[in-house]
């Protein structure tokens, strides 16, 4: 199978700087990366990225014309809960191991920018929708802090410097995950109280993914 292959260069318009908190609210909070994919005549592929309390939600989608293969430069920690709608492919640089991650499955990644690999496979003529929630470094060690028994041995893994999916196989997403991604999606109607109200609901939702 053949790829045309970009780097994040080639799309500065399609990033976000999630360590950007002040960028984000500059913008309500809320901001729309329409790709170039169109201007190159690709299809499209559009993300929307929005702050929620101390963490940032991810929604994507588009449809592609050619197979694309999206490489990551990461410069960043962090962790990434990835949920997806459609099927979705991934290749590991360092070991060239192709993956199939079947829709409505769900796994966490923990990403070192040392030893991160994972590059994004984009087929053509097929839907693309996943939803992502991304936390940062000290969020998650203060829940680890609180709740060991849950985070600690992840955690102690991420901080021998891997980069790993805690489910390589991704673990099936139910309706609960749906609900509880649509109260972080809407957290905004609570008011003042958004940002504990996330913090809950991040709470629950990493109690209801795969085994931490």
């Amino acid at each position: 199978m053949s790829y045309l292959q970009f780097n994040e260069q080639d799309f500065e318009e399609y990033l976000f700087d999630i360590d950007s908190a002040t960028f984000a609210k500059k913008h309500s909070n809320e901001i729309v990366y329409p790709s170039d994919f169109e201007k190159y005549n690709l299809g499209f592929l559009d993300m929307k990225v929005a702050a929620k309390g101390k963490v940032y939600m991810y929604c994507r989608k588009g449809y592609l014309k050619e197979n694309i293969m999206l490489n990551h430069q990461e410069d960043r920690d962090c962790i990434f809960l990835s949920f997806l709608k459609t099927d979705s492919f991934s290749i590991n640089k360092k070991t060239d191991v192709q993956k199939k991650h079947i829709s409505n499955t769900h796994s966490i990644y923990f990403m070192n920018k040392n030893t991160c690999a994972e590059t994004d496979i984009i087929l053509k003529d097929k839907n693309i929708e996943d939803i992502g929630v991304q936390i940062s470094i000290p969020y998650y060690e203060n829940l680890v802090n609180q709740y060991p028994n849950l985070f600690e041995a992840s955690f102690l893994r991420y901080q021998r410097g891997e980069s790993f999916f805690l489910s390589e196989n991704f673990t099936r997403t139910t309706t609960t995950h749906y609900n509880i991604l649509s109260q972080i999606e809407n957290s905004h109607l609570m008011g003042t109280c958004s940002t504990a109200y996330v913090d809950a609901k991040i709470l629950e939702l990493l109690s209801n993914v795969s085994s931490i």
